[in-house]
């Protein structure tokens, strides 16, 4: 068995032995919140409250949007879950999922070489909804078969690949692993995906940070049948997130200068009558 297989099993076992619910969104995104944690944070993991760590996510994916709005915006099907006041069954279940994720050495097997998302999604997900979703991941494997076929050698940097069937990104993660594998920088080209699942199209962005697909990533969800011009919207969609980030930012360097102005001021006043 791989061991991402094995972490997949691991967190659905914990997740529905919890009786944690059918809100798959939470254990898929207790465990892509793990991968983008730094190991040090999660050093005190096992003496955390559940309260504690849900606290935790908080800050670790305020610090995502900060550095890549984006992705962070595309992650929320699977982290919008922790500003909804999860009750305390629910944090208990979440915080299991985490440990036995980190007991299964999750952050020594997560990167380039595997897709684990891909994995816990298809283990939460029962075989019903699968298949209403149309849902079937490409096995690693095979994936990395067509990813060396199409790569024979490194393209030129700037070059375009995309997925509009992506599912969580297994296919863009062996074009990647290729690209690397022959010298180059996966930062260096741009990526597409798409799909029409919110949860894998979720899991996919935080693929994108896991793996360092760079700045170039762009990432749609909706029916790319329907929407032939997924492409151009999901460029239009990070634009608009871009945006956003900058209005917030701009206003809390505002803020910053009106403190330091006032604080100044009153400075300066405290001075004239000493």
């Amino acid at each position: 068995m791989r061991p991402e297989q094995g972490i997949a099993e691991a967190v659905s076992a914990t997740w529905y032995s919890h009786h944690g619910g059918s809100r798959m969104e939470v254990p898929v995104g207790v465990v892509a919140s793990l991968m983008v944690t730094h190991p040090d944070a999660l050093i005190r993991l096992p003496t955390m409250s559940p309260e504690g760590f849900a606290a935790l996510l908080r800050k670790v994916w305020g610090y995502w949007w900060l550095d890549h709005p984006h992705l962070a915006e595309m992650a929320r099907p699977i982290t919008d879950w922790l500003d909804e006041d999860p009750d305390e069954h629910t944090l208990k279940a979440a915080k299991a999922v985490a440990e036995v994720a980190m007991r299964r050495r999750i952050k020594s097997v997560q990167g380039l070489e595997t897709d684990i998302l891909s994995y816990v999604v298809t283990d939460l997900r029962s075989h019903g909804a699968r298949k209403g979703l149309g849902e079937y991941h490409t096995p690693p494997d095979v994936c990395s078969t067509m990813a060396t076929m199409m790569i024979p050698e490194l393209p030129p940097k700037g070059e375009e690949f995309g997925e509009p069937c992506a599912g969580t990104g297994g296919m863009v993660r062996a074009y990647a692993h290729r690209i690397k594998q022959l010298g180059g920088d996966p930062a260096d080209y741009v990526w597409h995906m798409a799909d029409v699942d919110a949860i894998s199209a979720a899991a996919s962005a935080v693929n994108a940070l896991v793996w360092n697909l760079g700045p170039n990533v762009f990432i749609f969800h909706g029916d790319t049948i329907r929407h032939g011009d997924h492409p151009e919207q999901a460029i239009k969609h990070k634009a608009g997130a871009v945006q956003q980030w900058t209005g917030v930012v701009e206003q809390a360097a505002g803020v910053y200068r009106l403190i330091n102005t006032i604080k100044g001021f009153q400075e300066l006043m405290q001075e004239e009558s000493a």
